[in-house]
């Protein structure tokens, strides 16, 4: 593993060598290279721990240490899950609760992404702007009201065909052709889409998770987007319930009046 040298574990066994004094690591990220495959990181819990000979003086260092990242990711996981949660039960304006979820899984992701959620509007032609709290506004500005197609992005596609759409490099993907300019004017380089759907199976809207380098969906990232769309979902049908009850009661009342 010829990678771990430049990341500071050599320089941390020189500490604990010449401080004589042990070290724990806890979730510590590892990258580690595959031949052929992209880099990947992994998390360790590890000690290194000074071996003391006759003479008082250090003669090695014992290591040992596991791999704890399948439980820091479902640690991870479940905290989001708690947090999406408890952002969809607030009583507070539909922009505010989906920038709360975008904001959430964007805090959880190892990978940097980018949130968006886009609303299909009554026509169920064109997205609207739901929330992107990080992604430029003259970005969010420019694809406001886009009208969904087969070859529009990965939103605009996601919506029409009803499918995900993964694009890892906006730059040379066929479905950007015409809208990559804008992308990378704004430095996005992938972008993952999924629909959100209701409990019926209709479409109200897309989450995109934008980066700003080419790169592959990752199972992490994956989990987190599913988290993300069911709860959305529930949160834009109770809006637009309310939408609606509000507007029978406001009939009601008008025929009261007459």
């Amino acid at each position: 593993l010829p990678e771990v040298s430049e990341q500071g574990f050599v320089e941390l066994l020189d500490k604990v060598a010449s401080s004589r004094e042990s070290f724990v690591g806890r979730a510590v990220p590892v990258r580690l290279h595959r031949n052929g495959a992209k880099d990947e990181e992994r998390f360790v819990d590890f000690v290194y721990q000074p071996m003391i000979g006759t003479d008082g003086e250090v003669t090695g260092i014992f290591i040992e240490g596991y791999d704890v990242t399948e439980h820091k990711r479902s640690e991870a996981l479940r905290i989001a899950h708690n947090e999406v949660l408890e952002q969809a039960i607030l009583d507070q304006p539909l922009e505010n609760a989906l920038e709360g979820l975008v904001r959430t899984v964007e805090k959880h992701s190892d990978s940097g992404i980018l949130g968006s959620i886009l609303l299909l509007d009554k026509s169920g032609k064109h997205l609207v702007h739901g929330a992107a709290p990080s992604l430029p506004d003259a970005y969010n500005e420019a694809i406001n009201g886009i009208e969904i197609g087969p070859n529009v992005g990965s939103c605009g596609t996601a919506a029409s065909t009803g499918k995900p759409v993964f694009v890892s490099d906006i730059a040379t993907d066929a479905l950007w052709a015409d809208f990559k300019d804008l992308a990378l004017e704004h430095g996005l380089r992938a972008c993952w889409s999924i629909p959100i759907r209701s409990g019926s199976g209709q479409i109200l809207g897309t989450f995109a998770m934008y980066h700003r380098d080419p790169r592959e969906p990752v199972d992490d990232d994956l989990q987190l987007v599913q988290l993300i769309t069911q709860t959305a979902a529930l949160v834009i049908e109770r809006k637009h319930a309310e939408t609606a009850l509000r507007g029978l009661n406001e009939t009601l009342e008008a025929r009261v009046m007459q």
